[in-house]
């Protein structure tokens, strides 16, 4: 009727009306909305992870399997302890029945992931999603707080601990040869940068770090472990940026000539890549002032804790690499052992090699374990009593001393992440440089 006739254009127009929004919704949140909000749940993500510590239990044939999970539970930011373990699959109650019948039983080996109170079972759900992907999709049991273990091995009779999850690995992972295999986890590329100079030319690459919590300083029981690494604490990072390597003698180079400077000595090792040696913490400072008034941009020492947790970029071990160190991941004295791990090699450079040459650790920085000590902003304390909790440098009035992280070439490989150690300000030598950190 002639209502029907009224009311039907007024239908038709708020159909296309809505329709309209509809397509300026989905537009704005595909275009605008849809990549933040994704980053940001990433990071809410990646900030439960780091209050979550991954106890990887591995046999001889899955030591590998167990390797491969680490790191990427390590670029989720999860702390992860990996240890060999003697287990074996527990029978089941039928099965019992039938061995003790003399019947030949053929029990299909498993993988488990265990948590012990309901709150870490997201994150367990987490772990046993990487497990699976890395496994080519074979999926791991999931075991919940007082579910029986289809495993037995000593120390399984306790189920992990507050903030602990649980990987049993009795089962080697698929072969993903020729499959193009890869985790965008592990293969996020870290964000690398170079701030333009006023003068012409750029300042050193440098890594955009997220901000995070972590425990600084070593556990009592890491070998080789000093009482100035202690108390252990748990320590607040802001964002902030750091070098990818130790600065350079062409970046420091680029200084001393700007400013009259005398140029460090290279011991006749070569300029270049290398990283600059035979400067004093005053030189460095005065170095990140000068790069500060080119850029625009507020350059620094990283403090002591920035330090650590950049080179520990995730890891809860004594040596990013984990509970050993090699020659060919870090320049140190390979005529020494560590813990009879493996790491002396017999290599011995006697000298820095180019920075970046040796492989990054997980947050895309190099060299952060031997080449050249490093400075930072921190003066010395014989230990961590009272040590700022924020990232913030522990400074003192008329320092006399101040940190150095990270060991040189000339050591042992004692290059932990925790290890530290006291240089007077005015001091250069042939193993001391640094890298920088920018706000």
């Amino acid at each position: 009727g002639p209502r029907l006739n009224a009311l039907l254009p007024r239908l038709v127009l708020a159909g296309l009306l809505a329709a309209v929004a509809g397509g300026v919704v989905r537009l704005g949140w595909n275009g605008w909305g849809q990549t933040p909000a994704e980053a940001w749940l990433l990071a809410r993500q990646l900030q439960s992870h780091s209050a979550i510590t991954v106890d990887i239990w591995h046999t001889e044939a899955t030591e590998g399997y167990a390797q491969a999970l680490a790191r990427t539970l390590r670029a989720a930011r999860f702390k992860v302890v990996v240890e060999p373990h003697e287990l074996a699959m527990a029978a089941r109650p039928e099965q019992q029945a039938q061995v003790a019948a003399d019947r030949i039983v053929q029990v299909q080996p498993v993988n488990a992931v265990q948590w012990g109170i309901a709150d870490e079972r997201d994150a367990a759900g987490f772990v046993a999603d990487r497990l699976a992907y890395l496994a080519w999709g074979g999926e791991p049991i999931q075991v919940g707080p007082g579910a029986a273990l289809p495993l037995t091995g000593s120390g399984l009779d306790r189920p992990p601990g507050p903030a602990h999850v649980r990987v049993l690995l009795l089962t080697p992972a698929r072969d993903r040869t020729g499959f193009g295999f890869r985790d965008p986890l592990t293969e996020t590329a870290p964000q690398v940068f170079r701030d333009p100079l006023k003068d012409g030319g750029q300042g050193p690459e440098m890594i955009a770090l997220p901000g995070g919590t972590f425990q600084m300083g070593s556990p009592d029981g890491e070998f080789g472990r000093s009482a100035d690494e202690g108390p252990r604490h748990p320590v607040r990072i802001r964002p902030f940026a750091i070098g990818k390597t130790e600065v350079t003698f062409a970046d420091y180079d680029v200084f001393a000539e700007a400013t009259g400077r005398k140029p460090p000595d290279d011991r006749g090792w070569g300029r270049g890549q290398r990283p600059t040696i035979d400067v004093s913490w005053n030189d460095a400072t005065a170095y990140a002032a000068w790069l500060s008034e080119q850029t625009g941009q507020r350059y620094r020492l990283p403090s002591e804790a920035e330090w650590e947790y950049a080179a520990r970029a995730g890891t809860d071990t004594p040596f990013w690499t984990g509970d050993c160190i090699h020659t060919d991941r870090a320049n140190y004295n390979g005529n020494y052992d560590y813990n009879n791990c493996g790491a002396k090699t017999g290599v011995y450079r006697g000298r820095t090699v180019e920075a970046g040459s040796l492989p990054a650790n997980a947050w895309g920085l190099h060299e952060t374990a031997g080449n050249v000590w490093e400075w930072v902003r921190d003066c010395w304390h014989d230990n961590y009593q009272g040590a700022p909790a924020d990232g913030n440098a522990w400074e003192e009035p008329n320092c006399a001393r101040r940190v150095v992280r990270g060991g040189g070439w000339l050591g042992e490989p004692d290059v932990r992440s925790a290890l530290r150690d006291r240089v007077a300000p005015d001091e250069a030598s042939r193993t001391l440089g640094f890298r920088l950190a920018r706000d």
